[in-house]
């Protein structure tokens, strides 16, 4: 790209996944990012992620795949059952249909390896630059972008990647993006499940319930398993004991499905978390500003019902790779790649709120909607479980 993009100077709010991921691309375009994370060092929330052959196709090019490989698992199927009933209703085949069919597995790991393989490969490379223990508390973007320290420093960018989360204060400008608690807790725990059946061992499973929904899967080799429920619940979040109580005691969920009642056993606490209510994004600009671009949950906050936010994220580094890729001259004009990138991305981030919302919707049913919603998933299980439109790659490898 020439020595102006040598000089050029990123700054990014958030050494996450989404910051770290598009870090990595634009440094192999010669371009030096200076990443900006609060916390002191490598912690990240979260348990257990789902990566799916889009997730793969977009990690493969930062040569990080055999190292991440090596430590996850390749789940068999992915099986679906109603949570007040014995047996399952329906499943799909992963290990080897998804990679034939999209040229990429699907994987389950813990977040923190991810993260913990992007952070060693940033640590190696020359042109990125992380300050830990560094607090961004507000931007303002003009003919620069200036980003406010909670030192009250302030540090001069001419670009600015917003990637610091669904949390992320810089997107309430936009009322449509804001966020708010929504009327649901999402409960977390890793357990040991080696003396559990091997359905739940070797798959991932989701079990439907009324007012709540399971989801399971191994994390590695080793058989942990990361446990989420999501359970319609008004109470404020430090109610955690009360809800405690309820998911321990799989009776006073009405569990009949044996499966999920062994698994439920198991686990002896959970960490509970609030489940964010956003707004559908509407246009281009609720993602971009003329200097700064906000990506992965800071951009497009998602529901976790479609297990996509971290494969969103890196989908968003290596598109913004690509543009930049595509534009690359030394007169690049990154103001006009981010709001190309925006204008791009803006229908997929859409279908994904939407389908994701829907999914918490249908898990959760009750009465004959349930009923119904049974029906179809036993009879025509796989082409609603199937989600080509979201595993391809055609969204990335066109442009």
């Amino acid at each position: 790209m020439g020595n102006h993009s040598k000089r050029e100077m990123l700054g990014a709010v958030g050494a996450g996944i989404a910051g770290l991921s598009a870090s990595l691309y634009i440094a192999k375009l010669g371009i030096k990012t200076h990443i900006f994370e609060k916390r002191s060092g490598t912690e990240v929330d979260g348990v257990g992620i789902q990566l799916t052959p889009n997730a793969l196709y977009s990690l493969a090019p930062l040569n990080v795949l055999d190292d991440l490989i090596a430590e996850s698992f390749f789940p068999e199927k992915l099986i679906v059952s109603d949570a007040h009933l014995p047996g399952q209703l329906n499943s799909i085949q992963l290990k080897g249909e998804m990679e034939h069919k999209y040229g990429f597995p699907y994987l389950t790991s813990s977040r923190n390896l991810l993260h913990k393989i992007l952070l060693k490969r940033a640590n190696q490379e020359s042109l990125i630059k992380i300050s830990f223990n560094s607090k961004i508390i507000s931007t303002k973007d003009e003919n620069a972008v200036i980003c406010k320290t909670d030192l009250g420093k302030n540090l001069s960018f001419k670009y600015v990647l917003v990637c610091n989360g669904i949390t992320s204060k810089f997107t309430s400008h936009d009322s449509n993006i804001r966020l708010g608690f929504s009327d649901a807790k999402v409960l977390r725990t890793c357990l040991s499940g080696k003396d559990l059946p091997l359905g739940i061992l070797k798959n991932i499973n989701l079990w439907m319930g009324k007012s709540f929904h399971v989801v399971s899967y191994p994390v590695n080799n080793e058989s942990d398993l990361n446990v989420v429920i999501v359970k319609k619940n008004r109470g404020p979040l430090g109610d955690k004991k009360k809800l405690e109580n309820e998911l321990l005691n799989p009776r006073l969920l009405s569990v009949r499905n044996q499966n999920l009642t062994y698994l439920l056993k198991g686990v002896t606490s959970w960490s509970v978390w609030p489940l964010y209510r956003t707004g559908i994004i509407t246009r281009a600009t609720q993602i971009y500003s003329r200097n700064s671009l906000y990506i992965g949950d800071a951009g497009h906050p998602l529901y976790p019902h479609l297990a996509q936010g971290a494969a969103l994220a890196l989908e968003d580094s290596h598109t913004l790779y690509k543009l930049l890729h595509r534009c690359r001259s030394d007169k690049l004009n990154i103001s006009k790649v981010f709001q190309n990138f925006a204008e791009l991305r803006i229908r997929r981030y859409q279908r994904m709120q939407v389908e994701s919302r829907l999914n918490g919707y249908i898990f959760q049913q009750q009465g004959i909607l349930r009923f119904i919603r049974n029906i179809l998933v036993k009879n025509f299980g796989p082409k609603l479980m199937e989600k080509d439109w979201i595993y391809e790659n055609r969204n990335i490898s066109r442009i």
